[in-house]
């Protein structure tokens, strides 16, 4: 069986999945609402397509201001991008770091690698390091000036 016969063959057997839970998550949702006796207007319907990124969730990172500056830090200072360097330097796994590196590559910040070869960093991201130092330092100036005021009242 070549390889693109397995593809096919592993992406009916995934469709034929999703829609399997989709009548199992549609069955248990209006056993709830019946239970709840809720009019049936109101029923839920839980949509296949956002299965598989529900259920790789695990490999996502949560939008984390602290993480992206951490990030952007990194990278600038090395000058590239990998996946193998932002696991070590930040402890997340090869899925999370896979994503942040597609993320910085979506928005312009590096770019595409060739091959194995790290993703060179753009002047993009030198431009948004030194935009976060600077919201960084007035946040720090208007956190001490509420401090200041606190302490004076």
């Amino acid at each position: 069986m070549n390889e693109a016969s397995k593809c096919q063959t592993l992406r009916k057997g995934i469709k034929a999945i999703r829609l399997e839970l989709e009548e199992l998550a549609n069955a248990i949702a209006n056993d709830r609402v019946a239970e709840l006796n809720i009019e049936q207007d109101f029923a839920i319907h839980i949509k296949p397509a956002n299965f598989f990124e529900e259920i790789t969730q695990a490999d996502l990172l949560p939008e984390d201001e602290h993480l992206f500056r951490k990030v952007v830090t990194l990278i600038t200072d090395l000058g590239y991008a990998s996946t193998i360097v932002l696991q070590q330097k930040l402890g997340i796994n090869y899925g999370q770091a896979v994503h942040v590196v597609a993320d910085l590559e979506r928005d312009g910040l590096v770019e595409p690698a060739h091959g194995f070869r790290p993703h060179k960093v753009l002047p993009a991201a030198y431009a948004m390091r030194e935009q976060l130092e600077i919201s960084m330092e007035k946040q720090s100036l208007k956190e001490y000036q509420n401090g200041l005021l606190a302490i004076s009242s």
